[in-house]
């Protein structure tokens, strides 16, 4: 048996005297083993959450526009409940008109959320986590389905213990929607 592994450790080069590049000594090895199972940072614990909360709000807002007709009063607290602070103050500041869809601020001439005017099915795919900024902003891509694939791209800041919706960028509006009710 000893004398197999000793052919086996010849043959895959193992027992190679005539190596070059010099195999690091053990401390080295230890040391870079250990790095590698170090604690992960905050953002690395927080990127599976980004994503599992943008699914959360698309779920709620699919979940709400496919809804009944008795259904759809609860729309309004699409911006209260998913998106920061900042966006509602901005929200606020434009005025909203009572009458308008959620989404419809007097900036726009459609709902943001849904991409449109109108729609029959509203859904989502392919979210994914774009880039993080520190532990507490992140910029994450979905394709909203709602006659077409729409590309939107979510700023989400982490305040009062969540990820909100904190800009929305689309076709029309690629600098943000919070932007353009600001400007």
């Amino acid at each position: 048996m000893v004398a197999a592994l000793g052919l086996a450790l010849t043959m895959t080069g193992c027992d190679d005297k005539s190596r070059k590049t010099p195999l690091p000594d053990r401390e080295e090895s230890i040391g870079a083993a250990a790095s590698e199972l170090s604690e992960p940072s905050a953002s690395e614990v927080q990127r599976p959450d980004v994503k599992a909360r943008v699914e959360q709000i698309y779920d709620a807002i699919c979940k709400l526009y496919n809804a009944s007709d008795e259904e759809m009063q609860n729309l309004e607290s699409i911006d209260r409940n998913y998106c920061s602070a900042a966006w509602n103050e901005a929200l606020e500041r434009v005025g909203k008109p009572k009458t308008a869809h959620v989404g419809d601020a007097k900036a726009l001439n459609y709902d943001y959320w849904i991409q449109a005017q109108d729609w029959e099915h509203v859904s989502y795919k392919e979210v994914k986590l774009v880039s993080m900024s520190g532990d507490d902003k992140a910029q994450v891509e979905l394709l909203l389905v709602n006659g077409r694939d729409f590309k939107v791209t979510l700023t989400l800041v982490y305040e009062r213990d969540n990820w909100y919706v904190d800009d929305l960028a689309d076709e029309a509006h690629p600098d943000g929607i919070r932007r353009t009710m600001e400007e």
